[in-house]
């Protein structure tokens, strides 16, 4: 139980200072309804303005070329992936994957540490083994209200 908090740690370190700064965005709006002089409004407000446009980008600045249909998808993959015009969300994605392999190496390495305390010889095969008689022979269908054990959960 302990190494499934260790990925949960990182998310939460990294991913905090991470997207949009809801609270400084109110405090500079509420600052906007106060201001009675002009040049400190304008200010505040190109301030707003570049704080959303860092977090979404702009279409109506994108050059409008004509693609073929794979390379539109291609270039549709890459910018999930990668983030061309916004650096946070693919931050985010890759944090997110990132922990979700933490999780599953968590997974495997407590997988070895019970064959070990069991005195088994532990390999990747019989494990990819027994993982494919789990979900091929109907274990997991036989009987949901089994008393012994539940046969599907999420840690």
């Amino acid at each position: 139980a302990l190494l499934y908090l260790l990925p949960r740690l990182c998310w939460r370190s990294f991913s905090r200072h991470s997207g949009i700064d809801v609270k400084n965005l109110m405090e500079a709006a509420q600052s906007l309804k106060s201001v009675k002089r002009f040049h400190k409004h304008k200010t505040i407000m190109n301030y707003l303005v570049s704080l959303i446009h860092q977090y979404v980008g702009d279409p109506r600045k994108k050059s409008k070329q004509e693609h073929s249909q794979i390379n539109a998808y291609i270039q549709g993959i890459i910018h999930c992936v990668i983030g061309t015009t916004n650096t946070f969300n693919s931050y985010l994605l890759l944090l997110y994957l990132f922990i979700k392999i933490l999780f599953i190496l968590s997974t495997f390495f407590q997988l070895y540490a019970i064959r070990l305390l069991l005195e088994q010889k532990w390999t990747v095969d019989d494990t990819i083994k027994s993982f494919r008689h789990i979900f091929t022979t109907g274990v997991l269908r036989s009987n949901p209200l089994s008393k012994y054990f539940p046969k599907i959960s999420m840690c």
